[in-house]
């Protein structure tokens, strides 16, 4: 049968099933995988979202949000151009995410300010695309299921105000490049499996109010140049396998209103 039969018959299938028929043979594999039948596919089942007028909030997530997860990036490049490009704020709600993972073309998403996916039960690693959307502010990932490592292409994100990825399965070190998000406020990366030693530029984070790193596995002692967080006002250490002496340079932060760090091998410095 002619590929262009076959893509008019499978294009009346609604895109969160048209995908499953792939294994019926390999010319439908083929054909089903195609840009153009992508853009066929979702254009007869979708509305094009990509005028000024279209709503900049996303809630929900929709049936079409879930599959842009799962989806082949010929799918997902589309769905980010139609109905995702103008959109500057996503907040997809608890649970509703089950068993997703982050879309690899999240990168594409280029106003968006404001991401809220916590409690989801996603799946999967962080994509490097995330370093991408230049505009992001407020990203909060916390009470999932990722994984791996933190990329370090998050550290481009110079405009972050807000990162929370508390309650995950990452492991690794902390993106030693963490001090260029030079707008962050508040950092929470507690609870997970992050491993090796807190890097020396987090004292680069002048305006940081908050930070977390509470209960992993973080090794050697604390830099002593985070007497520079002149804001902060939290500082949580906690059950990690830090040690060493408490650096004196944290007197220096006179807006310390709460300072945990038990669970650790700290010792007080000879008199």
């Amino acid at each position: 049968m002619p590929v262009e039969i076959l893509q008019n018959i499978f294009a009346h299938i609604t895109p969160t099933r048209v995908l499953q028929f792939r294994r019926l043979c390999r010319a439908i594999n083929s054909t089903l995988c195609a840009p153009y039948f992508a853009v066929l596919n979702l254009s007869r089942h979708i509305i094009h979202q990509n005028t000024a007028g279209a709503s900049k909030n996303s809630y929900g997530p929709t049936d079409f949000d879930r599959a842009w997860c799962h989806w082949p990036l010929t799918y997902q490049a589309y769905y980010v151009k139609t109905c995702l490009v103008h959109v500057e704020s996503i907040t997809w709600y608890s649970k509703n995410m089950a068993g997703c993972s982050i879309a690899e073309s999240i990168g594409g998403l280029h106003c968006l300010t404001f991401l809220s996916l916590s409690n989801n039960k996603l799946r999967g690693r962080i994509p490097a695309s995330l370093g991408s959307v230049q505009n992001l502010e407020y990203c909060y990932l916390d009470g999932n299921s990722l994984d791996g490592e933190i990329p370090n292409e998050i550290c481009r994100l110079e405009k972050l105000r807000d990162l929370q990825i508390s309650n995950n399965c990452f492991e690794g070190a902390i993106p030693d490049g963490i001090g260029q998000l030079v707008s962050l406020r508040h950092l929470d990366l507690s609870r997970n499996k992050l491993s090796g030693k807190i890097p020396a530029s987090i004292g680069e984070l002048v305006l940081l109010q908050m930070v977390n790193l509470g209960y992993n596995r973080l090794e050697g002692e604390i830099p002593e140049n985070v007497g520079k967080l002149t804001d902060l006002k939290e500082m949580n250490f906690e059950k990690n396998q830090l040690f060493g002496i408490i650096p004196k340079s944290l007197e220096q932060l006179t807006r310390l209103e709460s300072l945990v760090l038990r669970g650790n091998g700290f010792y007080e410095a000879p008199s």
